[in-house]
């Protein structure tokens, strides 16, 4: 059967569901349809659908190049991207649920380094076309509290989020905001002060599952293969003490990239030790904080007959939040935060020092400038951030809420440029919710570059996002 065919069969099946269970469903705003029968089995079914449109300034993507001359010539780039995504969860029997979701997206750019238009998806730079893939990004079975032990199993395609996602959240970095995914079995024991979670993934560099309406799909999702497996463990103390503990073990073949010291080659073959805790919570009714540090021990081999290098490297993040009391006409916040991430230490030969952020390339702060201006490659940073949170209107079923933030970045080690600041960060974020099945978003960030840039220049990112929940 070709895979045109069977992603057609999927939609189709998907939709022959949620059909079927209009007329005898829960309609829930937000939320999707719920239904059952008598035998216990239930099914919920929704949708949603995310539109994105995106200015940049070509500097963000060549910041630091020459101003004349290759890729940073040119007008800003544009694009607008359309997510849409259809799921299902089915209760089988008692504690048994099977999920499923299916995803499409499509994009087009309207200036680009390249011309990624109307390509064929090869890792040229190709946009993602009407409607060419049909993407499973959930695909699992759940068995929850097995025999009351507290124990709930997943096993299949899933979604992974740790604390605050500085360590682990991301398994599909390169696809850009399409999917997070990770494919493997997670394991939580959970009682009224523990959670405890034991995971284990292995991810192909591509969807060995996609499926695209004329042949199958083949979009590198992440810097190479990659096999982990590790343990989190969260205590409640109380309400103003809470602990994390956790230890990821990582083997990634095929990095992308990383030079030796020499220059005489490139590495491959990481195996990554990463070791970490977390204490948070409330003190005070106003006051809420969070400080996390792991340090990373492993060693990455030569691709090219060098010697090896040790990794070393560690990361610290910590955040308080101090929040309006009562009294105030908003129920207002500000966040103060700090983050580090080392970097690697050019005179080192054998050594690398910088932090590797192996499942968490993504945009931990929200504001897509700096995962662009950085390459998702969260290293060799430290961050001075603080940001204003301002609800403004406070319904029902409606609000708007207002962001502003600054943010002083630096370097351990400089660029050819021969400095170490990397600038200040200014964004603003403005959200409104309609309704439970309606948002808007509007977003921007502008970075005044430092002295880290060889020839660097200010740039600016806008964003308006669109988000339809069924």
């Amino acid at each position: 059967m070709r895979t045109k065919h069977v992603g057609t069969l999927a939609i189709c099946v998907m939709m022959a569901l949620l059909t079927a269970g209009v007329a005898e469903a829960g309609y829930e705003v937000g939320k999707g349809y719920s239904f059952g029968d008598a035998e216990g089995t239930n099914v919920n079914i929704g949708a949603d659908m995310r539109l994105r449109l995106t200015h940049a300034d070509r500097d963000v993507f060549t910041q630091g190049a020459a101003t004349t001359g290759g890729g940073a010539n040119g007008p800003a780039m544009e694009w607008l991207r359309l997510r849409t995504r259809v799921w299902a969860s089915v209760g089988i029997v008692d504690g048994v649920t099977f999920n499923a979701r299916l995803v499409n997206r499509i994009h087009h750019f309207s200036s680009s380094i390249r011309d990624p238009n109307n390509t064929n998806g090869d890792g040229d730079g190709a946009t993602w076309q009407t409607p060419d893939e049909v993407i499973l990004d959930r695909l699992n079975i759940t068995l929850d509290d097995i025999a009351g032990s507290g124990v709930s199993v997943t096993v299949g395609r899933q979604d992974l989020i740790l604390g605050n996602g500085m360590v682990l959240l991301e398994g599909t970095p390169r696809d850009q905001g399409r999917t997070i995914y990770f494919d493997g079995i997670t394991a939580t024991y959970k009682d009224e002060c523990n959670k405890l979670t034991a995971f284990g993934f292995y991810m192909d560099d591509d969807d060995p599952i996609a499926m695209g309406l004329d042949e199958k799909i083949e979009r590198h999702l992440r810097g190479g293969r990659i096999a982990t497996g590790g343990i989190d463990w969260t205590h409640n103390f109380d309400k103003a003490f809470n602990t994390e503990a956790y230890y990821i073990y990582s083997e990634k073949d095929d990095t992308d990239g990383l030079l030796m010291p020499d220059g005489s080659g490139t590495y491959d073959d990481t195996k990554l030790h990463t070791f970490g805790a977390r204490i948070f919570g409330t003190p005070l009714e106003l006051v809420d904080y969070s400080l996390e540090a792991a340090q990373q021990l492993g060693e990455t081999d030569s691709n090219s007959g060098g010697p090896s290098m040790d990794n070393t490297g560690y990361m610290v993040d910590a955040r308080l939040t101090l929040h309006a009391p009562e009294a105030c006409p908003f129920d207002s916040s500000v966040l103060f935060q700090y983050t580090y991430l080392s970097g690697d230490d050019p005179n080192s030969t054998d050594e690398n020092e910088g932090w590797e952020p192996v499942f968490a390339q993504y945009p931990i702060w929200r504001e897509e400038l700096l995962p662009i201006l950085f390459r998702g490659d969260w290293t060799n940073l430290n961050q001075y951030r603080v940001q204003l949170t301002v609800p403004v209107i406070q319904g029902e079923k409606s609000s708007v809420t207002v962001r502003g933030s600054y943010a002083y970045l630096d370097a351990d080690y400089g660029s050819n440029g021969g400095g170490d600041r990397l600038g200040d960060l200014y964004t603003g974020f403005v959200d409104y919710k309609v309704n439970a099945w309606l948002t808007f978003s509007l977003e921007a960030a502008w970075l005044a570059a430092g002295d880290f840039y060889n020839d660097g220049h200010d740039c600016e990112w806008l964003r308006f996002q669109t988000v339809i929940t069924f």
